[in-house]
């Protein structure tokens, strides 16, 4: 369900985290592809040969259990360890304004601890805290 704040639609989505090799990374995101699964946010690090992933399925505005199956029944197949969290996808914010990201995560790290910030799909991001709900709350006052 959607939480409106005064300037931003929020939503509750699922973040898969892992860490793959080239060549594994290259088999999960064909696998996704193979099965038309959207990536809606999407974040890569490399450290040496591997590759730190985070990234939300489904279509950008609503959650999608069973892409959200899929990845997982793709990363269990390939043998690949996986870490499931809830984060806040924060949509309709304006474009071309400067200091947006700033402004929200001055208004969350005071009060949650913001462990990622990515961009997404249709100019939204996604934010993964520690306290969702302290942060959506926080976020409806922004």
């Amino acid at each position: 369900m959607a939480k409106q704040s005064g300037r931003f639609t929020l939503r509750i989505r699922t973040q898969f985290q892992f860490r793959a090799s080239d060549r594994t990374l290259n088999r999960i995101l064909g696998a996704i592809a193979n099965q038309h699964i959207n990536i809606t946010g999407y974040n890569q690090m490399k450290k040496g040969s591997i590759n730190a992933v985070t990234l939300v399925v489904g279509p950008p505005n609503m959650a999608s259990p069973s892409a959200d199956a899929a990845v997982r029944q793709i990363l269990r197949g390939l043998h690949v360890m996986f870490r499931e969290r809830s984060v806040i996808r924060i949509s309709n914010i304006p474009a071309g304004i400067p200091g947006i990201n700033h402004s929200i995560y001055q208004a969350l790290f005071r009060k949650v601890r913001v462990n990622a910030m990515y961009d997404g799909e249709e100019n939204a991001t996604f934010v993964q805290t520690s306290n969702n709900r302290e942060a959506i709350q926080i976020l409806r006052e922004i």
